[in-house]
């Protein structure tokens, strides 16, 4: 069901140029994304994640732990303004990765286009009252390997901003 909605979504999504705009790019990342994580346990390799979103990947040494490592690329043109993977630092460390991807905000993909996507997530979390006033409330979504979360601006328009795939074993 969800290959469906999400093909009708990108076939009947608007843009400017008549040809793949960054809505259906967007769009196609994440379906490719979710492909790739359901062929294989712990996600995907920084090449192949670099490949899929068209945006170069870098270790940044300052941004690690002894269990990850924090591989960061910035495309201030792109449909994806910014990718980052969290990958374990040794064989020792704990298993799975994170892969956050911030959407440009020229890029307009709402809440309830998503939800008709990929269902009503079966998890809706809004940030603490502490959070500060611009961060995102997410749509979580359970997959085999983890967890797809969906984050959308607040206020009068929910705008998708974030994709976070988090493989991580809780």
């Amino acid at each position: 069901m969800r290959s469906a909605v999400t093909a009708l979504l990108l076939a009947t999504a608007c843009t400017c140029d008549g040809g793949d705009g960054p809505r259906e790019q967007v769009l196609a990342t994440v379906e490719r994304l979710i492909a790739l994580h359901d062929d294989g346990p712990g996600g995907a390799s920084v090449a192949r994640i670099a490949e899929e979103t068209g945006v170069e990947l870098a270790e940044v040494e300052d941004d690690g732990n002894a269990h990850f490592a924090t591989h960061r690329g910035v495309d201030e043109d792109g449909p994806l303004t910014a990718v980052e993977l969290r990958v374990p630092a040794s064989p020792e460390a704990r298993r799975g990765q994170i892969l956050v991807l911030t959407v440009a905000d020229r890029v307009v993909l709402t809440r309830e286009e998503i939800e008709t996507a990929y269902g009503e997530g079966p998890d809706f979390t809004v940030p603490s009252p502490h959070a500060p006033p611009d961060a995102p409330a997410y749509s979580n979504y359970r997959f085999p390997w983890g967890r797809l979360s969906f984050g959308f601006s607040r206020g009068e328009r929910e705008r998708l901003t974030t994709v976070v795939f988090d493989t991580v074993p809780e």
